[in-house]
């Protein structure tokens, strides 16, 4: 996540990144699918390692989904820690 960028500024800019990459002012030979894994956090992490494995994780996520698309973690919530594990199960995978 860009420094001094919240959460909540963090997903609609990704999701504006994605859409500009095929957007049609773009010339159709030069137009990509774009798929984006995020990870925002309350606080300075302890680990930047384990945020860009997450990250990664929900990039392939968005790829196994049909690509050109968004996945988004919250670290630090509640609801986190089960979503976490499955993404980092899911990043382990991928990358073998």
């Amino acid at each position: 996540m860009a420094g001094g960028t919240g959460g909540c500024a963090a997903l609609p800019l990704a999701e504006r990144l994605r859409a500009a990459s095929s957007s049609p002012a773009v010339p159709a030979e030069a137009r990509i699918t774009c798929s984006i894994g995020l990870v925002t956090f309350a606080r300075a992490p302890d680990d930047t390692e384990e945020l860009l494995t997450r990250a990664d994780a929900l990039m392939y996520q968005a790829k196994a989904s049909g690509g050109d698309g968004v996945r988004h973690a919250r670290v630090g919530s509640a609801r986190s820690t089960a979503t976490n594990g499955r993404l980092l199960r899911f990043a382990r995978r991928s990358m073998t």
